[in-house]
């Protein structure tokens, strides 16, 4: 999050952070991970441009991130990912299509 940090403070109104407590959803409950937790950075069209995950399964859930990211991916592209084998990332897709743009 540090390399964001200061494109944000530099370009004030140009990017939004949302820090997203998801360390209650699904499987996180189950590994005592209550406080897992990312930080996300949004660009003004709502669109995904960064991230900071605190999470036992960091290294699964940054490939979602990473794809969401890099695919410029909307709420609507979210919902049409299925993924051969769900996992934790199932409940942390359903808490970013809702703060993603749906167009």
């Amino acid at each position: 999050m540090c390399q964001y940090l200061a494109i944000i403070e530099a370009n004030p109104g140009t990017y939004q952070t949302e820090v997203a407590p998801f360390g209650k959803r699904l499987a996180f409950e189950y590994k005592l991970a209550l406080d897992a937790e990312a930080t996300l950075v949004f660009d003004q069209a709502g669109y995904l441009v960064g991230a900071s995950l605190y999470a036992d399964d960091a290294d699964d859930l940054i490939n979602l991130i990473t794809m969401i990211i890099n695919g410029h991916m909307t709420a609507n592209d979210l919902h049409q990912q299925i993924f051969a084998f769900p996992s934790a990332t199932s409940g942390v897709m359903d808490l970013l299509a809702g703060m993603l743009p749906t167009k």
